[in-house]
């Protein structure tokens, strides 16, 4: 437990505007603390812990955020607008290993460009989040197990050159995934396992470094034949298809 987190810290503002907190991989079992009292907070790491109960709204007043990583903790609840929409200077956001509910709204604006996305395990379904669309910056993307049950749009694949890993895995992400002239410039890698997808896999999915399609109901494979010699691909994994 933190002790006496009130008074420690009211302590704390006697100082200067603490703008860095990293309590990262303890044992902390409680609910969040009230981090208000620190305006000038810049990263806030509290991932890998026991805190409990649901993110206070008054997160969202800390308009000075960078990072925000409450990862693999034991956190429910619901992430509004009210959370995220202050959030302007938000590069790298953290929230994958809990049982939160996004309830933003469909054609909602978001007010950063993250870098890092991990919302493992976070419902962000049923419908493909559209926010996703206005971040196209990001190095790695873990949307898997977020309820989703929708087909992929063709933004999705508008990515930087920087992306090394995404990861839509454990959805029930369905339909056929549409050729595209789309190339991957940093061969990232891609999981779509364990969705419903079906058909053909477009030529364009092996351009990457490492790809898994396993656990979906692929049926044609034709298009690997047209993969140039120059590929980077060093993993494929197509097992449980059709």
């Amino acid at each position: 437990m933190i002790p006496e987190q009130n008074r420690l810290l009211s302590r704390c503002t006697q100082y200067p505007p603490l703008e860095y907190l990293d309590f990262g991989i303890n044992r902390i079992i409680e609910p969040l603390p009230n981090l208000t009292l620190f305006s000038s907070l810049k990263v806030v790491r509290l991932y890998v812990n026991q805190f409990n109960g649901a993110v206070p709204e008054a997160f969202g007043r800390l308009t000075h955020l960078e990072e925000l990583d409450l990862s693999s903790n034991s956190l429910k609840g619901v992430i509004s607008e009210a959370h995220l929409s202050k959030l302007s200077k938000l590069s790298r956001l953290g929230l994958s290993g809990n049982s939160l509910i996004w309830n933003i709204t469909y054609d909602w604006i978001s007010p950063f460009k993250l870098n890092r996305i991990g919302l493992h395990s976070c419902k962000l379904g049923p419908r493909f989040p559209k926010w996703l669309q206005t971040q196209k910056d990001y190095s790695y993307l873990s949307i898997s197990n977020a309820g989703i049950s929708d087909s992929i749009p063709n933004w999705l694949w508008d990515i930087s050159s920087s992306c090394y890993s995404m990861d839509l895995s454990a959805n029930q992400i369905h339909g056929t995934i549409t050729d595209s002239s789309f190339k991957f410039m940093g061969y990232p890698y891609v999981n779509l396992s364990s969705n419903e997808l079906e058909g053909s896999i477009p030529h364009f999915m092996f351009k990457v470094g490492a790809l898994d399609l396993s656990m979906n109901r692929f049926s044609k494979l034709d298009s690997l034949c047209n993969v140039s010699i120059d590929t980077e691909l060093t993993f494929l994994d197509i097992s449980l298809n059709q």
